[in-house]
């Protein structure tokens, strides 16, 4: 199974709960794995304020800084360390692929440039060939 249809089957969570995709992008690795770049271990999104405020009523709410739901293998996140600011642009600028919304590529670098952890130096390198491929 490649890479990406691996990925499309830990989707299928996220499918059932129909969110409007104007209001989320799949973040973290789920950019990638999209495009076969590399595996993804989970799901991660990040909503709007809007979408947030619904599912907070419905799902309990994690986190130190309850800013996390948690429902099978999707983790659901009210904020982004730098682009918490910004969210509305990057849901904006999402890209729809297989039928879900999905971070861009530029705001991923963006996101994970500024983490500048180890993991994320390798995926920096990965999309930039990616890119540079493509």
């Amino acid at each position: 199974m490649s890479i990406k249809e691996n990925f499309l089957k830990k989707l299928q969570v996220l499918k059932e709960l129909n969110l409007p995709d104007d209001q989320y992008v799949i973040w973290g690795s789920g950019p990638l794995a999209i495009r076969e770049i590399r595996e993804a271990r989970d799901v991660d999104l990040v909503v709007n304020k809007k979408l947030w405020d619904e599912l907070s009523l419905k799902y309990v709410v994690q986190g130190v800084e309850k800013n996390l739901i948690k429902i099978d293998n999707i983790e659901i996140w009210k904020s982004l360390l730098n682009l918490t600011d910004v969210i509305d642009d990057v849901i904006s600028a999402r890209e729809i692929i297989e039928g879900f919304s999905f971070m861009n590529l530029s705001y991923t670098l963006i996101w994970k440039k500024f983490w500048n952890s180890k993991k994320n130096l390798a995926d920096i390198l990965l999309i930039e060939k990616f890119l540079k491929n493509n």
